[in-house]
């Protein structure tokens, strides 16, 4: 189900289809209906592994942080030892 409202120029923008909310004002220009359509046809279709990997790439971030922040505390122990 797709619910629109009206909008600029007489174009309809959707703001609900099957379930996809848009958060925000909704640009006629560029989300049209067809193109929230495709869109939760998208997300449905390759959500769940869409989220995997972003879950995936916040850990590795995470990881090279970590890492990043053990090798800055083995330089300043380097620098320490010198003095």
């Amino acid at each position: 189900m797709t619910t629109s409202t009206p909008s600029v120029d007489d174009k309809t923008v959707a703001t609900e289809v099957d379930g996809v909310q848009i958060a925000g004002d909704p640009r006629p220009d560029v989300l049209t209906t067809p193109a929230l359509e495709w869109l939760a046809e998208l997300q449905r279709t390759f959500g769940q592994e869409r989220n995997a990997l972003l879950a995936r790439r916040a850990e590795r971030r995470a990881e090279r942080q970590a890492e990043r922040e053990t090798e800055d505390e083995g330089e300043s122990d380097h620098w320490a030892d010198e003095r």
